[in-house]
């Protein structure tokens, strides 16, 4: 018989599957966004491509950042006092994917199904770190408001 503080026990709550739902929509929606504002800028308008990358990417992390404040975790905290924990969770997490593409690619090899399957661990765990640091840090005070519990 299981108890019910097992892990074998525990099923989302229909608020995380949603949270988890809106934080994936998002993510697609700033890099649809940050893929068109590259594509526009480089082969549109001939920009520098470093440039053209940098100002998609910047236009994906604003989007993003609005949206998860507004959309993803509802939070009401001014965006002065969560931009820069929404920035440094980026960082962190990019450094994370870093690292574990570095250890990934040593362990597995690098021909070519060798390295994308390190670049998709990576992404895994940029996104799970990622979404982990803005429900837990970021916008914690949408989660304490709601009373909704951890993921």
């Amino acid at each position: 018989m299981k108890s019910a503080g097992t892990l074998t026990s525990w099923r989302p709550s229909a608020e995380l599957i949603g949270l988890l739902s809106r934080f994936g929509l998002v993510g697609l929606a700033n890099t649809a966004l940050g893929f068109g504002v590259i594509a526009a800028l480089d082969i549109g308008l001939g920009v520098n491509r470093q440039v053209a990358n940098a100002l998609g990417y910047g236009a994906g992390m604003v989007l993003s950042f609005v949206l998860n404040r507004t959309f993803v975790f509802r939070s009401r905290d001014r965006s002065r006092a969560t931009a820069p924990t929404f920035v440094a969770s980026l960082l962190i997490a990019f450094c994370l994917n870093q690292a574990v593409l570095f250890v990934v690619s040593q362990v597995l090899g690098h021909s070519t199904p060798e390295r994308l399957a390190a670049q998709l661990v990576a992404m895994a765990s940029y996104t799970v770190a990622f979404f982990l640091l803005c429900r837990l840090w970021v916008f914690r005070g949408a989660r304490e408001r709601t009373g909704y519990p951890c993921p």
